[in-house]
């Protein structure tokens, strides 16, 4: 392993080690590989953000494993997905109209 390469993986470690998620009130997507390696299948369907994001999570299935969905057509699934997820959260909110009528 090059020092640079040894560097990374022990910055990356350590973060890892110090992350604290605190709860979070809005929604999150989760671009979700399809192929999941087998120490991960016990993970649930949220991988434990569940208990971390309030508003709910939405799973997005992409082809591919971890190290492959950024590659060929599962990167272009990927992008097409994120890019519906970025434009869904900045769409402005449409409000209720019984809401605005004071009838909800």
């Amino acid at each position: 392993m090059c020092t640079t390469e040894f560097h990374l993986t022990a910055n990356f470690d350590r973060a890892a080690w110090q992350y604290r998620p605190r709860p979070w009130p809005g929604r999150a997507v989760l671009f979700q590989a399809e192929e999941v390696a087998y120490i991960y299948r016990d993970a649930g369907p949220n991988y434990g953000w569940e208990g971390h994001v309030r508003a709910g999570i939405e799973v997005v299935p992409v082809p591919g494993d971890h190290a492959t969905v950024v590659l060929g057509q599962n990167a272009e699934v990927l992008a097409r997905s994120l890019g519906a997820a970025i434009a869904r959260a900045s769409a402005p909110a449409v409000p209720d109209p019984a809401q605005r009528r004071g009838t909800a």
